[in-house]
């Protein structure tokens, strides 16, 4: 896993992008594989990820150059809360963990900070916290759900069945 971490730590986004591919494979693997993600120090790593900040700034004119880095800032911020979900849908611990980190707060900061997320984007988010609300046997704690509640009634109002069914599903398991 360290090979991972090495790979999390470079600038250029392409093999920024290709890392973080790899761990949402990971993490959607088996129990033992996510373990191993998450002792490698992913968390940290991917939370940064969803943190990513655009370089587009209020008034500035887009080149292709931007649009290229935007775009693969978007794609690295999607693939990233994918993979924190994978982790925090395996195990009430492996949750908290995330939670701990900054993950869940992260994410719910880049689903509601007015960026204009496409619906495959907003399905993607709706797995997500799925599954950080999902629980074995320890709920979330009553801050975290009223921290998650605007965003699961933005979410299950969606006029696409593809965000909005599985927030609806979830209240339903």
């Amino acid at each position: 896993m360290n090979v991972f971490n090495l790979c999390l730590c470079f600038s250029p986004r392409p093999l920024l992008l290709e890392a973080v591919k790899v761990l949402k494979i990971v993490t959607n693997g088996t129990l033992k594989q996510t373990i191993a993600v998450v002792d490698a120090g992913a968390i940290s790593e991917l939370t940064k990820m969803v943190r990513l900040k655009s370089y587009h700034e209020d008034g500035q004119t887009w080149t292709m150059e931007m649009r290229e880095i935007e775009l693969m800032r978007q794609i690295i911020c999607k693939h990233a809360v994918v993979a924190l979900g994978n982790i925090a849908g395996k195990s009430d611990e492996l949750r908290d963990k995330v939670i701990s980190l900054g993950g869940l707060d992260s994410l719910l900061k880049w689903m509601n900070n007015g960026e204009y997320l496409h619906f495959t984007t907003l399905k993607r988010c709706a797995y997500t916290l799925s599954n950080f609300c999902k629980s074995e046997k320890t709920p979330l704690e009553k801050t975290q759900v009223e921290a998650i509640l605007p965003t699961l009634n933005a979410l299950a109002s969606h006029f696409h069945p593809g965000v909005s069914v599985p927030i609806l599903f979830m209240f339903f398991q």
